[in-house]
């Protein structure tokens, strides 16, 4: 979640500072893309009038909400069976991947999968495809060393355990 001082922060959108009185929103760090129109929302804070009055602003409301939702305990449900995950060491989740309706990844925001049902996905590999097409397409950068489009990627091609995702 976005760091917010009250008195000190401004919103990212009008600059002004957030103070007590001010209904405001803060986002968690939902967007690796720094390239995804909605990265300029994930881990900032803005006053609430700002972001109604944003159609980026009331997307990017959508997805933290929903990103959210989707990762409560209780909704850490299997893609392949259903089932709750109930163990770390077994869930794999694929985040928010872009907010485009039009990509074959869009179905797959916040999406969990039990790793022991791994090969059983019927669409594994059609989503590594599309994965590595998008970080091949060059709309996919992530800041510094976080790399986690290419950490998903081995992953569900079982090059490497869970560990590295978490």
């Amino acid at each position: 979640m976005s760091l917010l001082l009250l008195g000190k922060t401004k919103c990212a959108i009008c600059k002004k500072v957030i103070n007590m009185e001010d209904i405001y929103y803060g986002f968690p760090h939902f967007v690796a893309n720094i390239l995804d129109p909605l990265h300029f929302f994930s881990d900032r804070s803005f006053h609430l009038a700002c972001l109604e009055r944003s159609t980026l602003g009331r997307i990017a409301m959508q997805y933290a909400e929903l990103g959210n939702f989707k990762i409560k305990p209780e909704n850490r449900k299997c893609i392949v069976t259903g089932e709750l995950i109930t163990r770390q060491k077994e869930h794999i989740l694929i985040g928010y991947l872009t907010s485009d309706e039009s990509s074959y990844l869009h179905r797959f925001n916040f999406t969990h999968i039990n790793v022991l049902n791994l090969s059983q996905w019927n669409e594994r590999e059609d989503v590594i495809k599309e994965l590595a097409q998008l970080r091949e397409s060059g709309l996919w950068l992530e800041e510094g060393n976080r790399n986690y489009l290419n950490k998903l990627i081995e992953v569900l091609e079982f090059k490497s355990d869970l560990s590295i995702l978490w």
